[in-house]
Parts: C-alpha cells; structure tokens; sequence
C-alpha cells in the first residue's frame, strides 16, 4: 500500500459522500439551490456574496444540517429565467424542519461537516 493512500480513499469517500448526499435529497429546496447555484439571486453578505449559509442542529432526535439563508419564491421568473425570489435569514432549524428545507444525517458530526461546507467539494457545485 501507497503510503498515505489512506488519507486519499478517504477524502474521494467523503467526496462521493457528498455527491450521494446531495442526490438523495435532490428535492429539499435548498439542495435544488446547490446543485445549480447560477438559477437562484445571492445575498450581500461581508466580504461579497452568498447563495447558502448552513447551519447543524439536532431535532425530534434528529441530526440535520439546514440553511440559515433561505430563498424565498415571488410569482414569475427574474432576470434571464432565474426563479424570482429574494434569499433572507431564518436560523430556526424548527421552520427548516417544517418546511421540509433540511437533510438528515446519522451523527451529529456528519451534519456538521456538511453545514461547515463540505458540500462545496460536491461535483453539483463545481460544475
């Protein structure tokens, strides 16, 4: 074995992980927003612009990761066909629940690690 193959299966796991993740919840809003981030407005936030903020939290028994930054849906279509809406700041992982906008994970680490944005590493994003 290649010294530090290891540390390499593990990052292409956790790369596929993330990818897995993000096609098994497809249809949660947020993850439509990932998986074609060019389709949907930014927010001014500091230091530039933002399509997602995430946050992890356990509820019901449940370990989540969900946004903090939502999109909001307005009649019609924006500017060159993008959904028309507006992204605001909602931190209550209860109204994530209730609107279905969260992904549940196994460990309360795996939840984390996803809302830190090990998303980011997923294909969806960087195409």
């Amino acid at each position: 074995m290649i010294k530090g193959s290891d540390h390499i299966h593990d990052a292409l796991t956790k790369l596929a992980d993330v990818d897995e993740v993000l096609e098994q919840n497809k249809d949660v809003p947020f993850v439509k927003r990932i998986r074609d981030p060019k389709n949907y407005p930014t927010k001014r936030v500091r230091g530039g612009r933002a399509t997602h903020q995430m946050a992890s939290a356990e509820v019901d028994g449940k370990e989540i990761a969900y946004p903090t930054l939502r999109h909001k849906e307005t009649k019609g279509l924006g500017k060159i066909f993008r959904p028309k809406g507006k992204l605001y700041r909602d931190a209550d992982p209860i109204t994530a629940v209730r609107s279905g906008n969260y992904v549940k994970f196994p460990t309360a680490a795996k939840a984390d690690e996803f809302a830190r944005g090990s998303w980011k590493k997923s294909k969806s994003w960087n195409k």
